[in-house]
């Protein structure tokens, strides 16, 4: 598999630049659920830190014929250091897909894209969010020597996550629906004076959907590792509490699912980090909605 890897990080060319227009992101005017839980409190004896776990924040597309090459890499980092790599494929080619098409694209991923981009190539990728020659999102040749050097920290943050599905559907005016909430377990391992945010994103995987490839259209295209939804904003939703060692945050959010996602193939995804001219993500976590 290691030989697999360097020959996927070294070996493949990956090109095809693009551009695109850069889109504010939408103003989310859902009321608030003010019965959800949003608590802070200081810890006397924080717990032990667990191992670092790297957020890799995949940008590609369904009509980008390059980024099958880039989901080959992101997969076989993600298979090399199995739960200490999370990989979100995040849709923001510029290229929208025919109508006939799932558009695995929403307002959120092009959000990030601007956000801390945007990429200059597709496919491209951000490692932990942390700057390679001065830019947050970057080609393969970069990807798996970032992972190597984020592994090698000690987290400052452990984070837990517990979900709530409930598969009762929900008749709404835009449609039927069902609720996931999770609550999110934030403890700070060391004390920050930086802006911190908590982002919290559902990821769905293999999803079989059209994808454009250097052979053409393969119709039956296993995407994987999907953002679907988010429950925070793009950029995520303060910690402001004082960020001292042992500050603890517990949070609840809550998605109205639509029909036809597979939440039996999703998961929530859960990372802390910086907001400001530093966006690192300190520390990322994962857990299965069922």
């Amino acid at each position: 598999m290691k030989k697999i890897v360097a020959y996927l990080l070294f070996g493949l060319t990956i090109g095809a630049a693009s551009s695109c227009e850069e889109i504010p992101p939408a103003i989310d005017f859902t009321p608030i659920n003010t019965a959800l839980l949003d608590s802070t409190a200081l810890l006397s004896t924080p717990p032990m830190a667990t191992h670092k776990v790297v957020l890799i924040e995949e940008f590609t597309g369904m009509k980008c014929v390059n980024c099958p090459n880039g989901h080959l890499v992101t997969k076989a980092l993600h298979e090399l250091h199995d739960d200490s790599v999370i990989v979100m494929a995040i849709h923001s080619y510029p290229i929208a897909p025919p109508a006939s098409w799932n558009n695995l694209q929403i307002n959120e991923g092009v959000a990030l894209d601007n956000y801390l981009g945007p990429a200059p190539a597709w496919p491209a990728a951000s490692v932990d969010r942390v700057a390679v020659s001065g830019t947050i999102i970057n080609n393969a040749a970069s990807w798996g020597s970032t992972v190597i050097s984020q592994l090698s920290q000690s987290p400052d943050v452990l984070i837990t996550i517990k979900n709530n599905y409930d598969a009762t559907p929900i008749v709404t005016d835009s449609g039927t629906v069902t609720k996931l909430k999770t609550k999110i377990t934030v403890v700070l391992l060391s004390s920050y004076t930086s802006t911190l945010k908590l982002s919290v994103m559902l990821q769905e995987d293999h999803i079989i959907a059209p994808q454009e490839t250097s052979a053409g259209i393969n119709n039956e295209y296993d995407h994987e590792f999907v953002l679907r939804d988010m429950f925070t904003s793009y950029n995520g939703t303060a910690l402001s509490a004082q960020n001292t060692l042992g500050r603890l945050y517990l949070k609840e959010f809550e998605l109205y699912i639509p029909t036809g996602w597979n939440m039996n193939n999703s998961n929530v995804v859960a990372f802390v980090h910086e907001e400001g001219a530093i966006k690192k993500v300190l520390q990322a976590a994962i857990a299965p909605v069922n």
